[in-house]
């Protein structure tokens, strides 16, 4: 069983399976990659490997209208041609007996064949320039949180009773099960002041750095993806102030390689006060 689901940013989603109206026929390089290699000449025998980077993605898709009269037909061919408009960027989510994953795609071009009787083939070339596919789901660990241990039916007893606890783990393992390292999305959170917190990666020695206080209530996202780099403080109506002047100057943009990936979390002052978590998505070459 496979399942093509387009869907661009105007909201506008289309379905392609075996069930009419429009049928999905096939999808090619789905699992495909292609790559750029640059080589160096060495005065020894071969050539060294300078650099390995992944192409973007071509998937062309086939499928087909199924109408039920030759004005209906019309009427959906225009239909499609009109959704799978390239000025929009759009996802893709292809579903098979084992997964789902998504991609970001636009439509490179779409073309009909002529058509017999009440049904007409086409053909939609997508470009995926970002040529990974993800997870539908995006993963969540938390380093360190204050967890509620207040719950109803309530008895206080004369020597008290505790509200909460501090769960932190000040070295956290993640592990990333796709094929390519991926960025992730770090949140500090400050219960109380909090100054200049960070995080460190054990493995690769890199860390990541915000010099700033940070008072109650204020939540701060680092965006480590690669073509999505920002620090944002993010108020208690929602609104995202740009803050990436705050990020010190020694700081990587931590990335999750493939495996595992050990971190630990500080602050100058207050790291009690400080909650931290991590979300992600893995990458993956194919489907």
């Amino acid at each position: 069983m496979q399942k093509l689901i387009y869907r661009n940013k105007k909201g506008q989603e289309l379905t392609l399976c075996k069930s009419r109206p429009f049928l999905l026929e096939s999808i090619d390089n789905y699992a495909n990659v292609n790559t750029n290699i640059s080589f160096s000449n060495n005065v020894t025998d071969g050539v060294s490997i300078d650099t390995v980077s992944i192409k973007e993605k071509i998937l062309p898709v086939t499928g087909a209208i199924i109408a039920s009269s030759r004005e209906d037909l019309d009427r959906k061919r225009a239909y499609l041609s009109a959704l799978f408009n390239p000025k929009f960027q759009a996802t893709l989510t292809y579903i098979n007996n084992a997964l789902t994953r998504k991609i970001d795609c636009i439509v490179q071009d779409i073309t009909f064949q002529s058509p017999i009787g009440f049904m007409q083939k086409f053909l939609v070339q997508f470009i995926c320039p970002n040529p990974f596919w993800r997870d539908i789901n995006t993963k969540k660990t938390d380093i360190a949180l204050w967890q509620g241990d207040f719950e109803f039916e309530l008895e206080i007893e004369d020597e008290g009773i505790e509200m909460g606890h501090r769960v932190s783990n000040l070295i956290c393992n993640i592990a990333n099960y796709g094929d390519v390292s991926c960025g992730m999305k770090i949140q500090f959170r400050a219960l109380a002041t909090v100054v200049n917190p960070s995080l460190f990666n054990v493995n690769t020695r890199e860390f990541i750095k915000i010099n700033r206080i940070l008072e109650k209530g204020d939540l701060l996202e680092v965006t480590t993806d690669y073509s999505n780099k920002r620090i944002e403080l993010v108020k208690s109506n929602s609104t995202r102030q740009n803050v990436f002047n705050w990020l010190d100057l020694d700081s990587e943009f931590l990335k999750l390689e493939v495996g595992d990936n050990l971190f630990r979390y500080d602050a100058e002052h207050g790291i009690d006060n400080l909650e931290v978590s991590i979300y992600y998505t893995p990458l993956y070459l194919g489907v």
